[in-house]
């Protein structure tokens, strides 16, 4: 993998036919917006981050996959924060694109069961994506898991089966969990 900075909004990266095998990414394809894709690019994101510096962390990234005749690939990275809300918005909503971002989502669960059987169906949930979170309980009989979630920016669930077991909460909700219940363990069963 080779890495440029393109100032500080924007870099270029040059994956080769094995970075391209090693990291899963699916070029012929690129646009597969999946939750393994996501995360893939993001695994990607983190490696090129770490070679230059480039804070991917901070903003909604705009990648843009250039497959190349060795089989290999270029990738444009530009944060999004640099754009004006309006321009941002049209890339964002632009059917042929997908922004990345990393986020905490926080789930309520009514019952110790619900969110059993939630992390259960996250555990075999076809795509493999085994997202690192944490339990909470607020001590009133509600369950709360905080996932890492690598999504598309819309506030739509990275994994939405975990809807049929309970509820997604929206704003600060994972820091007034983390903050006010007691957390039980990080998730067991995934």
């Amino acid at each position: 993998m080779e890495v440029l900075l393109i100032g500080e909004h924007k870099m270029k990266i040059v994956l080769t036919e094995r970075d391209v095998s090693e990291l899963g990414i699916n070029i012929k394809t690129p646009i597969s917006d999946t939750p393994a894709s996501r995360r893939s690019m993001w695994r990607v994101l983190e490696r090129a981050g770490k070679m230059s510096g480039f804070d991917h962390t901070s903003d909604k990234m705009l990648i843009q996959i250039y497959p190349d005749r060795s089989r290999g690939c270029e990738l444009f990275v530009t944060k999004l924060g640099l754009l004006s809300k309006e321009n941002a918005g049209l890339v964002s909503s632009s059917k042929t694109v997908t922004v990345l971002a990393r986020a905490t989502a926080c789930y309520r669960f009514l019952s110790e069961e619900n969110v059993a059987e939630a992390l259960r169906a996250l555990k075999k949930h076809p795509s493999g994506v085994c997202p690192k979170g944490e339990v909470y309980y607020d001590g009133g009989g509600s369950y709360y898991l905080l996932l890492e979630e690598i999504g598309k920016c819309d506030n739509t669930p990275e994994l939405p089966l975990i809807l049929e077991f309970g509820d997604r909460l929206n704003g600060d909700a994972p820091i007034f969990v983390s903050e006010h219940f007691t957390r039980i363990s990080d998730c067991p069963l995934i």
